[in-house]
C-alpha cells in the first residue's frame, strides 16, 4: 500500500511537470494523448488500491 501511495504520488508530479511543459512550449498537442494515458494509469493504481485493501 505504501508502495501504491508513492506510485501516486510520482504520478501527480510527473502530471504537474507535464503541464508546465506544454504551457512552456515544449510539448504540442501529445501532450493531451500523454495527459490521458497519465490519467488511466492513475485510475489503474486506484484500483490495485481499492482492490488490495478489500
Amino acid at each position: 500500500m505504501r508502495h501504491l501511495a508513492i506510485a501516486s504520488g510520482s504520478l501527480a508530479e510527473l502530471q504537474t511537470q507535464l503541464e508546465i511543459a506544454g504551457r512552456l512550449g515544449y510539448l504540442g498537442p501529445e501532450i493531451t494523448e500523454v495527459l490521458g494515458q497519465a490519467d488511466e494509469v492513475g485510475r489503474m493504481l486506484a484500483g490495485l488500491h481499492r482492490s488490495l485493501k478489500a
